[in-house]
């Protein structure tokens, strides 16, 4: 993904305009050296339903990860409730 955004920055520093339609074959041509596969049509989700799932992705990732304020506030937690026993 890097080379990709390096190549977009070198059209930002050169001042090449781009286009949306020129930027999707950009990023096409991108993922096609790239070995990667090419999506076709709209997909299977309407809008909605890729909200929904993105919040319910998000809702995992963000179980599965805690902050650093958070396991600070943890970390207090313990070591008052240790004390105060």
């Amino acid at each position: 993904m890097s080379g990709f955004l390096d190549a977009a920055e070198l059209r930002v520093r050169n001042h090449t305009i781009t286009t949306m339609s020129e930027c999707v074959a950009l990023c096409d041509q991108y993922i096609g050296l790239t070995g990667g596969q090419l999506l076709e049509g709209r997909g299977r989700m309407n809008k909605s339903q890729a909200d929904r799932r993105a919040r319910e992705e998000f809702a995992k990732f963000d179980k599965r990860n805690i902050s650093d304020f958070d396991r600070f506030v943890q970390n207090v937690q313990k070591q008052q409730g240790g004390s105060a026993g």
